[in-house]
């Protein structure tokens, strides 16, 4: 759809909106026109948008004009005939002499004046009808667009102060004290949705806990976006849901996403009677049809690992019968609860009342063979998924590889990837981690790079965590040090990371050979090969392993090296180090010798 067709569209949705509303007496133009600014960004084509905000404008203003008094009442001048819709669109607040639009210093968003001849009936029932309750309303708008504004600049956790301050302005304006409550009430749902679209969600339940008594009892839609708000909230504030879907239920009829909401509240408690009560209030409600509901439900218990509510809620009638989504959902909480055994029932009883499994059915059945180690069963839903009619994709195949690689049959899995690359499909670099994981798992550290040389001759660049998982396994063989420097200049070369962990497993490393002087070498110069400031915590490791080896030399040379580089860098050594140090040393029997260094680096 072209452009121009869209904004044609909106033109006259918006066109047939603006009639009824301004029938209904309610001042829009402010909002109609961001609708607009809106659409422009939306459309690409801000000219055109920004011509028909104009004419929708004027359009505004013609309306205005023959609701109180007809067009015929209206001032025939030149200057009356051309609507300047500029202030409108710009937001300027100038007066607006064409069409009459003035700014106020009492409600500063823009009010219509027109130009009447002199009819006074016409003009005190414009006065009576527009401009009294018009002011009330744009206050509350006004107050409503800052509460908004507030959160997305950041000032969620100001709302408590926000909140008080509008009540106080309110308070001013509105007498009546039931029309009080429902404006407080509609500022505080006004920070609720802000503060959920911008995951500000214990922002928004403590904004709520601050004008709980101004509100009262509330109404659907507070009750509502609260119980969202504390659903996905965390632990401080989830335990809530209960509370505030008592309150909902009181006041109006629950929707499908307020039972949802609530289990976010059951599932992780594995509530079990909570969950009785919500499915009595869906039957009451007349919402048992709710197919989605339910299985967004399911997929809740599934993440909490509740198994015993998932049970529940696929006996129970709501959502009418189980379609494959709710026995994928289900079969996944139990292969996250690693019981199998009740996943392969869920997966029998789903075929026989004759639903197709799915490359997702598969997938999971797979992922919990793997989670309980039982490599039959993974063969067998492997082999059973490439005889099907189904695609079997990157993610099976890494998946079914990860199976072998834990189970420690690399050959097997180094058979799957080959077949991978025969059926057309890339391994991935999640493909080449799991695998190359496993290589290193078992010492096969030139195994490991005969991977890594084909991920890169595939155009993949392994991550920060491969690198490290290669450099690891020079650590758990022993390495000859310049191939350890090879690796490490190569891992460094395509951009890996560094902390203090890659230097720990350097030392590691040059430790399995007893390769003390380049261990030594490494600790010093981190800061220059590594762009790591070494610790004292890499001495320690160092110092520990040369008395380990009762290699009292080296132990006293490290120890040294330590309190000369800390003093030239103007770092401390704790005394607690300094102990530490002249144990190991003596250990090795060099405990004078660490003491005559300690004697030194205090004086």
């Amino acid at each position: 759809m072209s452009q121009q067709s869209i904004l044609a569209m909106c033109a006259a949705v918006v066109s047939a909106l603006l009639i009824d509303q301004m029938l209904a007496e309610q001042s829009i133009l402010s909002s109609v026109i961001q609708g607009f600014q809106v659409l422009s960004t939306m459309c690409g084509a801000f000219e055109a948008a920004r011509e028909l905000a104009l004419t929708a404008s004027a359009f505004i203003c013609v309306v205005y004009v023959a609701r109180c008094g007809g067009l015929s009442n209206m001032t025939k001048t030149k200057k009356s005939r051309h609507f300047n819709a500029s202030c409108h669109l710009n937001g300027s607040h100038k007066d607006c002499e064409p069409c009459g639009l003035k700014a106020s210093p009492d409600a500063p968003d823009m009010q219509f004046s027109p130009k009447w001849n002199e009819d006074g009936e016409s003009k005190e029932r414009f006065n009576t009808d527009f401009m009294n309750a018009g002011v009330e309303r744009d206050a509350l708008t006004r107050e409503r667009d800052a509460i908004a504004a507030a959160v997305r600049r950041g000032l969620a956790s100001s709302l408590p102060r926000i909140l008080d301050a509008a009540y106080k302005r309110a308070a001013a304006l509105v007498t009546d004290e039931e029309a009080l409550r429902n404006r407080v009430e509609q500022h505080v749902i006004t920070a609720l949705r802000a503060c959920a679209a911008h995951r500000a969600f214990r922002e928004a339940v403590a904004a709520f806990d601050h004008s709980a008594e101004r509100v009262g009892g509330g109404s659907g839609s507070l009750w509502g976006v609260l119980l969202y708000c504390a659903a996905n909230g965390g632990n401080s504030t989830c335990f809530r849901c209960t509370e505030f879907y008592k309150k909902l239920v009181a006041v109006a009829t629950p929707q499908s996403n307020d039972f949802v909401n609530l289990m976010a509240s059951l599932a992780p408690r594995h509530d079990i009677d909570g969950l009785r009560n919500m499915l009595a209030d869906i039957e009451r409600a007349g919402m048992l049809n709710d197919t989605l509901a339910r299985n967004r439900a399911l997929d809740v218990c599934a993440a909490n690992g509740a198994c015993e509510l998932a049970e529940e809620i696929a006996a129970h009638s709501w959502g009418g019968d189980m379609d494959v989504i709710a026995y994928n959902t289900l079969m996944k909480c139990y292969a996250h609860a690693q019981r199998l055994q009740c996943c392969l029932s869920v997966f029998d009883k789903m075929r026989a009342v004759g639903l197709t499994p799915t490359e997702v059915t598969l997938g999971i059945l797979l992922n919990g063979s793997i989670e309980v180690n039982d490599m039959n069963t993974v063969r067998r839903v492997f082999n059973e998924l490439k005889s099907s009619n189904l695609c079997v994709n990157v993610v099976h195949h890494t998946t079914f590889i990860k199976g072998l690689c834990r189970a420690g049959y690399l050959d097997e899995a180094m058979g799957v990837l080959d077949d991978m690359r025969q059926l057309g499909q890339s391994p991935d670099i999640v493909t080449y981690t799991i695998i190359i994981k496993g290589h290193t798992a078992r010492g096969d550290v030139k195994g490991a790079f005969r991977l890594m040389e084909q991920m890169l001759k595939s155009g993949i660049v392994p991550d920060t965590l491969l690198c490290h998982n290669l450099l690891h396994a020079c650590s758990l063989e022993p390495m000859d040090p310049g191939m350890v420097h090879s690796i490490l200049k190569r891992m460094l070369k395509l951009g890996m990371e560094t902390s203090v962990g890659t230097l720990s497993t350097l030392i590691k490393a040059f430790v399995k050979t007893q390769s003390w002087s380049a261990a030594l070498e490494i600790v010093e110069e981190s800061e220059a090969i590594l762009g790591v400031q070494a610790e004292v915590r890499s001495y320690t490791q160092l110092v520990q392993a040369c008395a380990s080896s009762l290699e009292g030399r080296w132990a006293l040379e490290v120890y040294e090296s330590m309190v000369n580089t800390f003093h030239r860098q103007g770092r401390f050594i704790d005394e607690g180090t300094h102990k530490r140090m002249r144990q190991y040393c003596s250990r090795c029997g060099e405990g004078q010798a660490a003491t005559r260094i300690y004697t030194e680096a205090v004086q």
